[in-house]
């Protein structure tokens, strides 16, 4: 029902939002790809969170989510092709910069965006060691 999807997309938002602070606490020099939710609500996806990782390994990044998470280091429209987004260059990104697409969706709880925060914590050690 219409009511359903109200809620749904309310908890999609709370959880990104929540995401998106915790990265930016944790990590002060990530960028992120789209409006500030903070500032902008209304002008991005409840589900989705895009973010730019400066001084990161994508490699090491995903081995680090291993099958705890399931995330993205490139755009829909080019993970085929393992090129880098047009979008992404278009809004200034330097083409040595990691790339997270990452997805919330109504099964998605609290204790698993603390969980992709640890996991990129453990890729930030991983990378500077």
């Amino acid at each position: 029902s219409c009511e359903d999807l109200d809620a749904d997309r309310r908890t999609q938002c709370r959880l990104r939002d929540r995401l998106w602070h915790a990265l930016s606490d944790a990590f002060p020099g990530i960028l992120l790809n789209g409006p500030d939710p903070r500032s902008a609500p209304d002008r991005r996806l409840p589900n989705n969170l895009n973010v730019s990782l400066p001084d990161a390994e994508g490699e090491a990044l995903l081995a680090a989510f291993g099958s705890e998470v399931a995330v993205s280091t490139s755009s829909a429209c080019t993970s085929a092709a393992g090129e880098a987004s047009h979008v992404l260059t278009a809004i200034g990104r330097a083409p040595g910069l990691v790339n997270l697409r990452i997805s919330v969706g109504r099964p998605t709880t609290d204790g698993e965006i603390d969980q992709v925060v640890a996991c990129i914590d453990r890729a930030a050690v991983r990378a500077r060691a």
